[in-house]
């Protein structure tokens, strides 16, 4: 990056230094995002930044005009002292706690505190005429209590989860693998099943004869022997959740022991002659490759199941009750519905990826 681009990324971090005291406003993410900056391309041009203001005019260190005030007041509100640079100084060290990269930027920023505390008269005069105008407004204050209610429990929550932490060990991480690899497509090279080739027949008695022609000869050899071969169908990789292939063909080629094997099997109004020709073992991603991706998604189910623990415990502490039957849901209401939980869904409703026939 040369100097005239890091002179605009200072202030251009100048500018905007006075939102960062206004909620939701993530300021050094937003000019990382603008500029296509990292925070490692940010460090190094920090080396060359003593470069930029030689030659120039230095600002003055303190511009405030602070001709009525103490040597520690920066602002008044009628007569009375609202921020100190002791704030001051507190919030900029808050800022640099929550943005660390500003750390490295502020050396480059002589108007920093000035633009700080900007920001700090900003939200101060935001409050003051909130505080002077809606103080009697209904929605005003319910809005409010709502909020601040949302603020408590977030921290409350943090500070929840610091006194109870967890920690993962590799077992319970291979537990958590063995668990979902079915379910994880991250974890399935494939899916394996049951090869097989069929024909459809619609009385049994063909089905029958075409059953002891093939024997325990080839399926598809006797097809075409007996011109017929343009009516054999391929089955593959078949598992029991396999979609688009009738349930009873799936149960029948998934209880195959060995191979080939050949049978009848009646799906709806057809007859099949199908014949099993191997089965393909499914195939994983290695634990030790896929460990430390597995490691957030492990973190949080344990996260979960320690509260439900721990929220036992502290009901039997706090001696918490809880009348459950009061908001139980109406039996006939979820016959109507969706299932009390999806443990109860047949397998062949849950979503599975498409699979070639």
């Amino acid at each position: 990056m040369k100097k005239d681009n890091m002179r605009t990324v200072v202030q251009l971090a100048l500018l905007v230094l006075p939102l960062l005291v206004l909620p939701g406003c993530g300021m050094l993410d937003w000019v990382k995002e603008k500029l296509g900056m990292s925070r490692s391309s940010m460090m190094e041009e920090m080396e060359i930044s003593e470069e930029l203001d030689s030659g120039t005019e230095k600002k003055t260190k303190n511009e405030i005009n602070a001709t009525d005030f103490t040597a520690d007041t920066l602002i008044k509100i009628g007569g009375k002292s609202v921020v100190s640079m002791k704030d001051l100084e507190e919030e900029l060290e808050q800022l640099i706690v929550e943005y660390p990269e500003l750390k490295q930027v502020l050396p480059m920023m002589p108007d920093a505190k000035r633009n700080l505390l900007k920001g700090m008269l900003s939200q101060i005069i935001v409050d003051e005429w909130s505080d002077r105008n809606l103080s009697k407004n209904a929605e005003y204050k319910k809005e409010k209590a709502r909020m601040c209610k949302q603020a408590e429990r977030v921290v409350n929550q943090k500070y929840f989860s610091k006194h109870h932490p967890i920690e993962i060990t590799d077992a319970e991480l291979k537990s958590f693998y063995d668990k979902h690899k079915n379910m994880m497509p991250d974890l399935m090279i494939s899916r394996g099943g049951v090869n097989a080739v069929g024909i459809k027949f619609k009385e049994q008695a063909p089905a029958q004869a075409f059953l002891a022609a093939v024997k325990d000869g080839n399926l598809s050899n006797v097809a075409a022997a007996q011109g017929i071969a343009a009516q054999v169908r391929e089955f593959k990789d078949i598992d029991k959740m396999t979609p688009g292939v009738d349930q009873a063909i799936r149960e029948a080629l998934v209880s195959m022991k060995s191979f080939p094997t050949t049978q009848i099997v009646k799906a709806g109004d057809d007859i099949w002659v199908l014949q099993g020709l191997s089965k393909d073992e499914p195939k994983y991603q290695e634990f030790s490759k896929v460990k430390d991706m597995l490691k957030p998604a492990a973190e949080q189910e344990k996260r979960m199941e320690h509260l439900e623990s721990l929220i036992e415990k502290y009901k039997k502490q706090y001696n918490v009750e809880i009348n459950e039957d009061a908001v139980k849901p109406d039996e006939s209401a979820l016959q109507r519905g969706m299932p009390a939980s999806f443990g109860e869904m047949e397998e062949e409703e849950m979503p599975m990826a498409p699979q070639p026939a």
